[in-house]
């Protein structure tokens, strides 16, 4: 019955502040690390000071954590309220980036690689929660990537794959409208490509077989919110606009517009 944000004080410590369901009240529920503040000067002489907000993940009763701002990243834990901070990954060689942490069931999923030349070198690991080891899932994956039940869904180049967890099996899905200008997104429900350049969003099973599409080519930007509800924004009118995803499969499928 709570919502957890991350933030920090005044002497640079992220904290996770516990906040009731309701947002009537907020208190600092406990500390994960001290930040390192960057400190920049513009051509005037003014300065301004940030920091990089960590990845952060709530799973069966810790905080697991990616601090984004070192140049070797590690992924780290700590007990819900606890102090003791444990490293349950840490890659090697220098200047290697951990990134895309998910959890599902016993497994924390995350991404890490570095780059090679122009290149980077990365892919989808998982961390085992109850023997506490590390594995390789899949190599050469740059792009996004979903856990979805026993299935895990990951852009390839120009494909969408299906890789099951439970027996290794790997498969292409034949679905070609994943370039570098669409959002992907999967489910139970399906696999969703949004193209920021046409506003079209499809929908698609797990087979990679079509089931429907909405089109406005207005909206620019999709979110993909909780309870079978989407989020656009169409940047020609500067206003947010929504739909429920059972609207996809019929002839009434359209973004809706507020005040």
């Amino acid at each position: 019955d709570s919502v957890f944000l991350v933030g920090h004080d005044e002497e640079s410590f992220v904290n996770l502040y516990k906040v009731t369901a309701d947002g009537s009240s907020w208190e600092k529920y406990m500390t994960l690390f001290k930040a390192e503040m960057t400190v920049t000067t513009d051509d005037s002489g003014g300065t301004s000071v940030f920091w990089s907000y960590p990845s952060v993940s709530i799973h069966q009763g810790y905080v697991y954590y990616i601090d984004n701002s070192e140049s070797t990243q590690k992924l780290r834990r700590i007990p819900m309220g606890g102090k003791e901070t444990e490293v349950v990954f840490e890659p090697d060689g220098e200047k290697t980036m951990v990134y895309r942490m998910k959890t599902y069931g016993d497994f924390v999923f995350f991404q890490a690689g570095k780059y090679v030349g122009d290149a980077i070198d990365a892919g989808i690991f998982a961390y085992n929660t109850k023997s506490e080891e590390v594995f390789l899932v899949k190599k050469d994956v740059l792009r996004e990537y979903y856990v979805v039940e026993d299935s895990l869904y990951y852009q390839m180049n120009e494909t969408i794959c299906k890789y099951q967890l439970n027996t290794g099996e790997n498969m292409k899905l034949p679905i070609s409208n994943t370039g570098i200008e669409s959002t992907f997104f999967a489910n139970s429900e399906g696999l969703y490509f949004f193209n920021e350049n046409s506003g079209e969003l499809e929908v698609f099973d797990d087979a990679g077989n079509l089931k429907g599409s909405i089109q406005d080519s207005g909206v620019g930007s999709c979110y993909f919110g909780a309870d079978g509800f989407f989020v656009g924004e169409n940047y020609n009118e500067s206003k947010m606009c929504f739909f429920e995803e059972k609207t996809l499969y019929g002839d009434n499928g359209k973004w809706l517009y507020g005040q």
